[in-house]
Order: C-alpha cells, then structure tokens, then sequence
C-alpha cells in the first residue's frame, strides 16, 4: 500500500507542475548546487555556488586555474580564510556538490555518511547501546577519519552551529538540507584557520544564501521487505526586493522515518558472536576466541534458570539445582546446553538471543530564514535564524539478572517449588541464584529530543580595500532523552522476595511485614506470566535526562591585500573571536543513584569562555615561465585562551608550487588543538565499587574500593601535529581528467583518555605521582577510593592517503563524468601511560580501504547515476587478541539513482528514482558482540549497510 502511495504522490507531483503557469526566468534544475567555470576561477559574482563564504582574494597576475578533482559539482577548494580558490591553496578540501550528494542518497546526510572519509558518522540507523543524558544516541553527525565526532569542527557556512548537546557537536540533520549547495571537506589539521576542534578537519556545510525562486521537494521511500517507510517534504523561497539590494529566503522540511526492527531480518537473527576458546593456552598456538554462529546467552532465561546458590551472604554451587530451568508456566526441566559453554553465553543450547535495533523511529522539522540587505556597494547586514526539532526512538534492553546480579531467592520464598526448598535444606542453601532475561516486562524504550535555535546577525563592509566581516549568534539546544519501561531494581528485588504473612496466610513482600505501607506487590518469577497493572506499577518507572547547551559567539575579520612584490600581491586576515558556553544536565531521582536496570543518565553542569586572535597570510614567492612556474607560502597563527586551561597556539605554514601546467604541489604543517567540551569538563560522573589489587601492600585484594569515572575539570586541551603532503595534476593532452593523492600524519598528544581503576593504582607504584594523587588510603593504609577521571595521558597516531579522481567529457550527445575518492588507512595507533600500545588499523571499525565510484550520464532530461561504495577486507580483532576467523570479506555497495526532467515553460519539475543497496547485499558479521545481556548486534552499523535494498521516489520542482 506505501509503494501505491509512493507512486500516486510522485504522479501528483509532475501533473502539478506541468500545469503550473511559467515564472521568472531561473536557472534550470539540472544546475543546482553545480559549481560553473566562473566558481572555480573566481570570477563568479557573489553568491555562485562553489565560491567560497569569503571574497577571492588572489595574487596579482595569477589566472587561478580548475583543480585536478574538479568536476561539475566536485572542486577543491582553499580551507583558508584567505584565499578562496583550492587551486592555490596548500590544505586539500574535498568539495561535493549537493546533486552528487542526492545522486548518491535521497538526503545528504546518510550520502556524506558513505564518503570514505566520513565512515565513522552516526545516525538513526546507528542507536547506542548506551545512550546518555549529554547527546542524543541518534543524532548524525560527521566523524572525520574515525578519529572521534569531538575532532571534526562542523561549519554552517563558516560559523560554529549550536551543539545538539553538551558534548559539543552538531547535529546536521536539522541544518537546512535543501539549500545546501555543497560541502566542503577539509581532510586535515586546520585549527589555526577555524579553531578548536578541528584536529581531523573541518565539515562546512555552505549555504545558497542568494537563492531567488521557489522549489520544493517530496519523497517517499521504503524497503524491498516493506519497512523502514520513510517521507519527506522540503520547501523554500527566495525573493529581492529594493531593486535586488535586499534578500529574504525562507526554508522548512518535515522528515519522518519508521524503526526497523532486529527481527525483521535474517542476518540480525542469526547470532554471530566470538565466544572463548576453552583449548586456548599461551603456548600451544591456538587462538583466544572461536567465531560461531547462533551463539545465545547461558546464563539466564525467559523463564528463569537456576545458576548459583548461597550459604548466608556466601556464593556456592549449585549442585544438583544447577541448570534447573523453569518454562512459561513455571513447570521445572534440566536446561541443555549447547557447545562452548563459557558460563554465560554459549553456542546453541535453549538460552535466549534477541538483535538489537536497526533504526530508530525519526520526526523531524526545521525552519530556517536568511535575510540581508546591501545599504551601499560597500555595507551590507544580515540577520538569520533556524530552528530544528528530532525526536526519535527505539526499543533498548530487556531486564536482565545475570551472574552475580541475578535475582536472589530465598528458602522461605512463597513462590518457590517444595521440591526445590527440599534440596536446598539437605543442602545447607539459605537462597538460589536465579538467572533471567525478562522478555515478558519488554525491552525499555529510549526517546531523543533535541530542539535547537540558531540566531545570528552580522554586517560585511569594504574599507580601503578591506573586507571587514563580523557577527554575533547565539544558539542553544534543549536534550531530553526519555527512558520508558524501565525497571525499579529494588522494587524488582523486594517483589521478588516475597513471602506467606504469618498473620492472614497471605502472599505478600518479606519488606511489607516490617512496613506494611511500602506499596510492595509481590511478584512470582519463575516461569513468564503476565505482570498485572499494580506489579508494573510498582516495578516499573521512567527516567530522565534534561540538557542545555548554550552558546554565544561574537567574531569580527579584516581581509585585504597588504601590498604588491615582484610575484603577486600579498594577501592576509586578521581577526578575534568570543565564545562562551555553558551546559547542564538534570536527571530524575532514580537514575541519579543507578537505580534502573539500564540507562542511568547522570546530572552535571558547568561552562567557560573562550577568547582568539588570529591572523593568516599567503605570499607569492616566485613566478616563472615554464618549469616551475609559482611558488606560494600560506601561513597561519592563532593564540587561544581558555577560561578553564590557559592560553594555548595553534600554527599552520602551508606551501604550493605549480611545476608545469596542470602539476601543482601542495604541503603543510600545522599544530592542531582539540579542548575539552562541557562534556569532557563538567560532565557526569559514576560512581562503582571494585576489588583492586594493592602492589603497595604485596599485592592483597582489597575490596569495596569506591572508583569514579567521568569528566575532570583540570583537563587541558589536546595538542596535535599534522603533516600533510600530495599532488594533484589535470593535464592538457587528456580533457577533462585530473586527480590528487595527498599524504597525512596526525600525532595527537595529551590525548584525553581514562584509565582503570586497577591501571592508575598500578601506574601510580611505578612512580607515576600525577596519578597517586588520584587515590585516598584510610588511616590503615588500605585503598578507599581511586578517582579514574579523565586525562591527558594518551597519545594518538593517524596516516594514510586520500586519493580523487575524476574525468567528464561528451558522450553521445550528453555528458559523461566519473568521480572515485579513495582513503588507505597505514596507521591508527593508541597508546597510554603504562599501557600497551593498541593498533588500530585494518581492523573493526577501520579497515585499510575505503572507496566510492560514481559514474553520472546525462542525455537531456534523463540523468542515471550508479555508485559504487567499497569497504575493505579487515580483521576482526585488535591485537594481540586471536581469533579463529580474523578476516572480514570485503563488501560492494551498488547504488542506482535515475532522474527526469519535465519540460513545462520555465518551470523545471524533475521526477527521481533512488535504489540503494541495490543488490540487496546483507552486512557481513563483524561485531564481536557476544551476547553477554542477551541482545545480539552482529555488524558494525558505521561501515555497513543494515537496511537493504532500500527504493525512494519523488519529486522536485523549481520556478
């Protein structure tokens, strides 16, 4: 019925606009969000898409030429606040247009998600197992080279947008999709230019503020196995007015999704999981663990199995009560097990095994307004302001009480079988330990909301040859993240302890007999009945966690053309920004003590300020004739001061030299820096208790040590050094063809990181005496708490190489082009005070290659666009562990989009047809996930595909 629905909307779509009456002339659909000659060799007016947010500031005599990837929507551009031509400029940005990025996906957000370097963004199809009360679990944000959402500076045209939570990042769904023009992607270090954060590099979103006419979008998608049915509807107008020295441009879009469930796909149910080698020694060469299939959990069931008992307070085997198991209606059977039993999961055997959330349930709206107005050729303001709401959510855990949280049932225990109560008094048991996934209470089901505002205002205005910009914003975002279905754990405990009052012969809570007011219900749970409205009552409750994230920024830039040397004009920027931020987090009362069985976000709050000067300069050091024809130098510098950490300096010297016609090279080096968030600095904190083991005291266990993990509000700012180095040639004898390969190295130091509890006590009588200040010993001399907070003791190490090619040319009357980004991934390392060095990559979520072919022909009205995305073969583990299968296949994603454009005057609907996955290829298992709780997620959702064959149809219209 959707798909019939899906079609009559798209149907309606095209009679509609050919119907419509012819407007003002605009540019025709088939050329939005490309980027014309003019762009790229900086003689388009302002406003043309592929022009930089900043007015091009060239060296004298220097005709700016196409970059070697630069193909209709596709250019590289500067990543400076200088120059704004990419062929110029030493730091390579990929640049994607916003019809490759439709070409590739029906929204820009899931098409960035599957460039090579972005692998590692999340979305609505990535739910956390751990959602917290910081940021939303489902939000998509753009990871750049794996190295961590936190160290990738997002941009909305130029400017910071606000935070979608106090961890600092944003949340690019709610950015106005249908008037971004393009992307531009800054594949390395680039802090001095933009600032904090952006050690990885820089994701800026560029917006078509000068878009005059009307359009709008609908689409309507769905899976080939009928889920996941998606719509969404996008509108926006732009007008001028005052003979065009004015603008106002208005956007809006409605976006919903539904969940697919686990269930719904074979793959998710067929359990893969790595499970311990019991044969496996140090020396007889075997490895650690074993890859199986239809691995389930051991240790509990639906309806409860016994797995341990106890005399008094002390844990002791179970003997012959061990594996009793009870079915849904309490009736007792010896569980069987399956192979490679390791005491909790185990292949086969009659446990249970449920597969996680594919993708969550999404609603979301965003309003967004543009207004400017140019009083003279030298003066101009503007104001702007968005709005963005999501809210999405999924289903989470079931209850579980395993091993030692098992679920303690006592010899007098009202519910308890006699034959059971029998062998425990021959016995000497006090109590039985009963193991139980509890899928008749449910999963629990985890809700984000985020409502974010953006307001900005600001002015751009020439003196004397200087462009002066400045602006003010303010943004903020409201988080609440809602956890429904949730289990009270000493409600569970109290009402599973129940017992026959003495007094009336009545089943009731063993706690009701010394208050008889607690509300107590009590609970029998062997075997799977329906819980009745006053046992979920009082079991069951909702937490809680409300964030704000605040932030104003105030920015002013001075950019001009300094004076004039025998090579060119030297070109430079000058400028100061303020930022103050600031975050809370408030949570409910039992969530605050850890009081449900999952999900227990924690309240924080907190903020600082940021003050920066900057300045960059490119000078022009020699022109020439023939070989070696120009060599440029770019320079960059900024002083940063932190309220909470000091003063800290971000650089950049940059070099580019054009050997030949069409051969540029390109090379920089740059200090990077990434501060600590709110998150970081003022984040939550968790409290748990553990053994350690004491070196300080001849190795004794010492027990019941408080340690607390979170956030530390001492911690200074990552500091990074980047090198990056490549190429990029177009040459003359082959039109249309050119292609780059550039070199980086990330060394991040200070890398911010928590140790164990048992590492710091450990580093600390190595003569670490940072870290013993971490630890408080009683009177006696015995460990009482260890405060495992977050430090900067980490080092990260980060290198490969990005490839992009490109070649367009005519065909059969039309136009044919072929694009192929590439990145090779040599080294991702991580290493920590005391301990081992851990390597990264080709293996889990970084595989050594990663690569997208797109190939576009366009005849007229009909454009076809086929992808192709690669992912690399890797390992399945991390060093030094072994397993029996450590080889990840290789996985080829086909992705086909076809559009057609309707003549009807001036008007240019278009109707668009979108596959992905289009040979519906399942995610290979790759998740060592193994079932522990009882959920089973088998693919890493970052890299691969868990949908399948996914159709979206629609429609756009422009006028």
């Amino acid at each position: 019925m959707k798909l019939i629905n899906m079609l009559a909307c798209s149907s309606i779509i095209a009679l509609s606009a050919m119907s419509a009456t012819a407007a003002t002339a605009q540019t025709p659909l088939a050329g939005i969000g490309t980027v014309p000659d003019a762009a790229v060799t900086g003689e388009a007016e302002k406003g043309t898409p592929g022009q930089s947010q900043t007015d091009a500031l060239q060296p004298a005599e220097q005709a700016p030429e196409a970059s070697a990837a630069s193909i209709d929507g596709d250019i590289v551009v500067t990543g400076s606040r200088v120059v704004s031509n990419g062929y110029q400029a030493p730091t390579p940005i990929t640049v994607v247009g916003s019809e490759d990025l439709k070409n590739a996906a029906p929204n820009i957000t899931d098409a960035l998600r599957q460039l090579p370097q972005l692998t590692g963004s999340t979305g609505p199809s990535t739910p956390s197992f751990t959602p917290g009360g910081s940021v939303s679990s489902t939000a998509s944000t753009a990871n750049l080279r794996n190295l961590g959402i936190t160290r990738t500076l997002v941009l909305l045209d130029g400017r910071r947008p606000p935070a979608s939570g106090v961890t600092g990042t944003a949340d690019i769904a709610l950015f106005p999709q249908q008037l971004i023009k393009r992307v531009d992607i800054v594949t390395g270090g680039a802090s001095a230019a933009y600032g904090s954060d952006a050690v990885a590099g820089v994701v800026n979103f560029v917006l078509d503020t000068r878009f005059r006419g009307v359009m709008g979008e609908l689409r309507n998608g769905i899976s080939t196995r009928g889920d996941g049915h998606s719509w969404t509807a996008e509108a926006s107008a732009g007008f001028g007015f005052a003979e065009d020295r004015g603008s106002v441009i208005l956007s809006g879009s409605i976006n919903e999704q539904d969940p697919i469930d686990g269930r719904a796909r074979g793959w998710a149910q067929r359990g893969w999981a790595t499970v311990p080698n019991p044969t496996y020694s140090p020396t007889n060469g075997q490895p650690q663990l074993l890859l199986r299939e239809d691995v389930n959990l051991a240790a509990a069931t639906y309806g409860g199995i016994i797995t341990g008992a106890r005399r008094g307070t002390t844990r002791v085997g179970a003997g012959t009560l061990r594996d009793i198991q009870f079915d849904a209606n309490g009736a007792q059977s010896l569980y069987q097990h399956g192979d490679l039993f390791t005491g909790t999961v185990e292949v086969g055997g009659e446990g249970p095994r449920y597969p996680a959330a594919i993708v969550s349930d999404v609603n979301a709206k965003t309003a967004f307004g543009h207004a400017e107005f140019e009083f003279s050729d030298g003066f101009s303001v503007f104001a702007e302001g968005s709005y963005g709401y999501s809210k999405t959510f999924y289903p989470l855990l079931m209850p579980y009480f395993i091993g030692s949280g098992g679920l303690v049932i006592q010899a007098d225990n009202a519910f308890l079988p006699d034959n059971i109560r029998r062998t425990m008094a021959a016995n000497g048991f006090t109590s039985i330990e009963l193991g139980k996934l509890d899928g008749t209470w449910g999963q629990n089901i985890v809700t984000n909301t985020t409502k974010t505002l953006n307001l900005t205002t600001g002015f751009k205005a020439t003196l004397g040859g200087f462009t002066i910009d400045g602006y003010y914003e303010h943004g903020e975002s409201r988080y609440l993240l809602e956890t429904d279905n949730q289990r009270v754990l000493a409600n569970t405990r109290l009402a599973a302890d129940a017992v026959v009052n003495p007094a009336t012969g009545q089943i009731v809570c063993r706690s009701t007999l010394t208050n008889p007011t607690n509300g107590c219900v009590p609970w029998n749970p062997f075997g799977t009945a329906a819980f009745t409205p006053e046992q979920r009552a009082y079991q069951g409750g909702s937490g809680f966690a409300r964030s704000i994230a605040k932030q104003d920024v105030v920015a002013l830039t001075v950019r001009g053309n300094l004076f004039s040397t025998w090579a060119g004009e030297v070109a430079a920027a000058v400028g100061a920004e303020y930022r103050d931020l600031s975050g809370t987090i408030r949570v409910d009362p039992i969530s605050s003590v850890i009081g449900f069985g999952a999900t227990n976000p924690q309240g924080s709050g907190g903020g600082y300020d940021v003050k920066e000067v900057f300045g960059e300069v490119v000078v022009p050091l020699f022109r020439g004739e023939n070989f070696l024809k120009s060599i440029d130098f770019n320079g960059a510098v900024r002083r940063t001061d932190y309220s909470t950490s000091g003063g800290v300096t971000t650089w950049k010297l940059g070099l580019t030299s054009e050997l030949i016609d069409g051969l540029r090279l390109r090379g920089t080096y740059s200090r990077d820096i990434r501060a600590p968030n709110i998150g970081d600095l003022f984040g939550p904190r968790t409290r748990n208790v553990a053994a350690i083991i004491d070196p300080f005291r001849n190795n004794e266990v010492t027990q019941n040590v408080f340690t607390f993990t979170g956030s530390n509000p001492d911690l200074l700012p990552e500091r990074a050094k980047t090198i990056a180095a490549g190429f990029s040639y177009r040459p003359d004898f082959l039109p249309g063809f050119g292609f780059s390969v550039d070199y980086y190295n990330i060394k991040i130091e200070d890398a911010i990181t928590t140790l164990s509890a048992q590492q710091l006590v450990n580093q600390c009588f190595g003569g670490d005496q940072s870290l013993c200040a971490l630890t408080i010993r009683g009177a006696d001399g015995r460990l009482t708490d260890v405060n495992g907070v977050a430090l900067n003791i980490a080092t990260v190490k980060i290198s490969g190489i990005d490839l992009d090619a490109s070649y367009s040319t005519d065909l059969f009357g039309g136009k044919f082009s072929l694009r192929g980004i590439a990145t090779y991934l040599d080294n991702y390392t991580q290493e920590a005070r005391g301990v081992a060095t851990v390597r990264y990559d080709g293996t889990g979520s970084f595989p050594s290659w990663r690569a997208n072919l797109q190939a576009t022909y366009t005849s007229g009205g009909t454009t076809v666009s086929v992808q192709e995305r690669f992912i690399g073969a890797h390992g399945r583990v991390i060093a030094p562990i072994t397993v029996d299968n450590n080889r990840v296949p290789e996985v080829f994603y086909t992705n086909l989009t076809l559009r057609q454009q309707i003549e009807a005057g001036d008007v240019k609907p278009e109707l668009f047809l979108t596959i992905n996955n289009l040979f519906d290829r399942d995610p290979p298992p790759s998740d060592t996930n193994n079932v522990t709780l009882g959920t089973s997620r088998v693919v890493d959702p970052l890299l691969y595909d868990t949908v399948g064959r996914y159709i979206t149809i629609g429609g756009r219209i422009r006028f």
